[in-house]
């Protein structure tokens, strides 16, 4: 395995996060990237409308859109 930047700094990994688990958080953080920050031409400050905020992308999007500098509506849906 190839070392690089970050490698002195993560572990290989958490002790408190599940194998199974701990493989699904980056493609989550990926596929918000990909669709909130990279598709997103709408300029420098804009509103934007994040349905389904509750799961693992829309939680990783709503971040994205704060750091970003976003203003956000999220919208999350109760079953019972």
């Amino acid at each position: 395995m190839q070392k690089g930047m970050l490698r002195p700094f993560l572990p290989l990994r958490f002790p408190k996060v599940p194998s199974v688990d701990g493989a699904g958080l980056p493609v989550a953080g990926l596929t918000a990237h990909s669709a909130g920050v990279k598709l997103d031409a709408s300029g420098p400050r804009s509103n934007i409308v994040i349905t389904a905020a509750s799961g693992g992308v829309g939680l990783y999007v709503v971040q994205l859109a704060k750091h970003g500098k976003k203003e956000s509506l999220s919208s999350l849906v109760l079953v019972s």
